[in-house]
């Protein structure tokens, strides 16, 4: 008798479930709903037309349920999981079809990465976790999906470097580029700066295509005068949290802050103005304003400049996050 209650003490420690003993796991039903997920335009960038639902045990982090739904991601997504045991979940949104697929322990979905590559401006990869205990018949949770990419975008521009000179010359705004920029972040969404991994535009503005090359470079090739002109390009990169203020004259290149440059044809001469970003997070909106240039530019897009060669404020603005109904019991 001993033996068997001591059996059972162990069984019970070892399955990580509540309550009294429990001889067979129980499996409920319950369902993910999406909400307030209505697109109204190509480029909504509250879009989704995928969702991925990973749910781990607590207690040793293998997969309890994996499901996935695409199409009418309104009608959510239907999965049974163990009953009365903690467990983890993680909810994607717009994760390319069949990534998230064959994951079997909690520690290979944290250790793996979305890629910008993954991200367009109309389907954003987000996400949301959370832990609890399930239960049948319990009142729906509310989880917040948050993107994993960060944008940058820029308000007006004025040249008034173009005052100083004799005759106003020629002024074109040909390229606006992130630089330094990270192309990676775990699915935890914790932000990086380690050197290993995806980076973008280190020190310059490469030659990219696809997906890459629409979230991190522009060209405008926007003629400009002596008054301020409202630029409206919106960029797209991975959170870098990185403050090291090295500039391309720091060779080799390493990980240093991402910075928004612009590439200003002037009388003929490119010249380069770069905006120093903060430590950057996910799900953030980093909006220059009022960016003015008084003088003359940098020969390369990462190069430094005299300061009094520009002014501008960076604005740190919240992205509205999206919002789904989850149903499950939290004990």
């Amino acid at each position: 008798m001993k033996l068997a209650t001591g059996l059972l003490a162990a069984l019970l420690l070892l399955s990580g479930c509540k309550g009294l003993p429990v001889v067979e796991e129980t499996r409920i039903s319950v369902r993910f709903k999406a909400g307030v997920l209505v697109k109204s335009l190509p480029d909504d960038e509250a879009s989704i037309e995928r969702l991925d639902l990973l749910v781990f045990r607590s207690l040793d982090g293998i997969i309890d349920t994996y499901a996935s739904s695409s199409g009418s991601v309104l009608d959510g997504i239907e999965a049974d999981v163990t009953a009365g045991c903690r467990l983890n979940w993680y909810l994607v949104a717009n994760a390319p079809e069949g990534a998230l697929s064959g994951i079997t322990r909690e520690e290979d979905f944290l250790s793996g990465n979305t890629l910008l590559s993954h991200t367009t401006a109309s389907t954003l990869v987000m996400y949301g976790s959370g832990s609890g205990v399930f239960s049948a018949g319990a009142p729906p949770t509310m989880v917040q999906l948050r993107r994993y990419a960060c944008k940058v975008s820029i308000g007006t521009l004025k040249v008034s470097y173009l005052e100083c000179m004799a005759s106003t010359p020629q002024c074109v705004l040909e390229t606006v580029a992130l630089v330094n920029a990270r192309g990676q972040i775990g699915w935890g969404g914790t932000p990086s700066d380690s050197p290993a991994g995806i980076w973008y535009n280190c020190s310059r503005v490469d030659m990219l295509e696809g997906t890459p090359a629409s979230c991190l470079i522009s060209h405008p090739n926007l003629s400009l005068g002596t008054a301020a002109a409202d630029i409206g390009t919106v960029l797209y990169t991975m959170p870098n949290p990185s403050q090291s203020a090295d500039y391309a004259s720091s060779m080799p290149w390493t990980p240093r802050r991402t910075r928004l440059v612009l590439g200003l044809r002037i009388d003929g001469a490119l010249q380069w103005y770069p905006v120093d970003l903060p430590a950057m997070q996910c799900n953030t909106h980093y909006r220059v304003e009022n960016l003015i240039i008084t003088g003359p530019g940098a020969e390369q897009p990462d190069g430094a400049i005299d300061r009094s060669s520009i002014s501008f404020n960076v604005e740190l603005r919240p992205w509205g996050s999206n919002v789904s109904n989850v149903d499950f019991g939290t004990n």
